[in-house]
């Protein structure tokens, strides 16, 4: 335990110092048209669907439309957002006056988000020029989900995932 506390602390002194937000830019190649089987899942079960995305540019350098399109067995799904940048490495995705924050960073956008006692953490990765990655996953934020530790004055509060989400998106189209 003393090594993941001090890991721990590694962790808070490096991601808090102010030369490492600089931040990065829209990766300009994502924009484009993805297609991929989509697994979905808990602990149970798990089954299958099409997906595609488009990524366009709506207004350079600053806003983009995100289009994710499910083909699920009881019919198409779409979810329309909009990707704007707020400053270098921090946009915010907009599904119609629902935002949430993201952090670009490492080649990929990061977020954390809760509806009502809900948790859900997705992330969106470049995975080649032909090739992006999509992960959501979440689950309870109830007690009965909830796994509290403590060591040393550390305490650790660990939700389980109740779900996931993952698909390797292949470019169709620039």
């Amino acid at each position: 335990m003393a090594f993941f506390i001090t890991m721990k602390l590694i962790n808070h002194l490096f991601f808090l110092v102010p030369f490492l937000s600089a931040g990065q830019s829209f990766p300009k190649d994502w924009v484009g048209t993805y297609s991929g089987t989509m697994r979905m899942g808990n602990q149970k079960t798990e089954q299958q669907i099409e997906v595609e995305l488009t990524i366009t540019t709506l207004v350079t350098d600053s806003l983009w439309s995100y289009k994710m399109t499910y083909n699920a067995p009881n019919g198409k799904m779409e979810k329309n957002y909009k990707i704007c940048l707020e400053k270098a490495g921090c946009f915010v995705l907009d599904e119609g006056g629902v935002l949430i924050p993201m952090l670009f960073s490492t080649g990929c956008f990061y977020d954390f988000y809760i509806i009502d006692s809900m948790y859900f953490n997705s992330i969106l990765s470049y995975e080649s020029k032909s090739q992006l990655q999509f992960n959501l996953y979440g689950g309870s934020l109830k007690q009965n989900n909830l796994l509290k530790t403590s060591e040393d004055g550390v305490v650790v509060e660990a939700f389980l995932p109740n779900f996931s989400q993952r698909v390797i998106l292949k470019r169709k189209k620039k």
